[in-house]
């Protein structure tokens, strides 16, 4: 989690709880905006950062626990959801 990015409270934001701004653990002294910054009638938040992993690294990080897995088959959408959630996870703390 970088330490020189302005928090959110989140407020009535619906991105809060996928937005870095929100979520992100916070360490030490933080800065946060004064209100939250999501505006209601464009639906939209410039500030918003995104803390779901991309598809590409759930996707590296899945064939890794497939392969120490020993590459058994069929169950490929567990090692997704493993990996997604493993990477979540690590982005949180």
């Amino acid at each position: 989690m970088p330490t020189d990015i302005c928090m959110c409270t989140g407020g009535d934001c619906p991105q809060k709880e996928h937005c870095l701004r929100f979520t992100g653990a916070i360490y030490g002294r933080q800065d946060f905006f004064g209100t939250p910054p999501y505006l209601q009638h464009p639906n939209q938040c410039e500030y918003f950062l995104d803390d779901r992993p991309s598809p590409e690294a759930v996707r590296i990080q899945a064939y890794s626990f497939w392969q120490q897995a020993g590459c058994p088959s069929g169950r490929d959408m567990s090692y997704w959801f493993r990996a997604e959630a493993y990477l979540l996870e690590l982005r949180r703390r």
